[in-house]
């Protein structure tokens, strides 16, 4: 489904799969009320994906704030290896 880590007063899950996150994030709002301003995401692409417009999908996906803005990450490795349809990176 993702993977997750807990580290220096964060807690974390990665997926490509935004109903995952989107059901973390409602566990996280509704049953520990966590304030969506206190939460960033980082992104997590290959080399040809548009990181700007992959963030405002994520944002507006995950109903957050321009402020969750986090890191983005492009992978080298994926240089001139074309991405497939439908595939918007990975998000944590």
């Amino acid at each position: 489904m993702g993977e997750g880590a807990k580290k220096d007063g964060t807690l974390t899950l990665g997926s490509s799969d935004q109903n995952i996150l989107l059901y973390y994030l409602s566990i996280l709002r509704s049953a520990f009320n966590v304030d969506t301003e206190t939460l960033r995401i980082e992104l997590h692409l290959r080399a040809d994906q548009d990181a700007e417009k992959l963030m405002q999908y994520w944002l507006k996906i995950l109903h957050l704030p321009q402020t969750a803005q986090g890191s983005i990450y492009k992978d080298a490795r994926t240089t001139g290896k074309p991405t497939y349809e439908g595939y918007n990176g990975g998000c944590v």
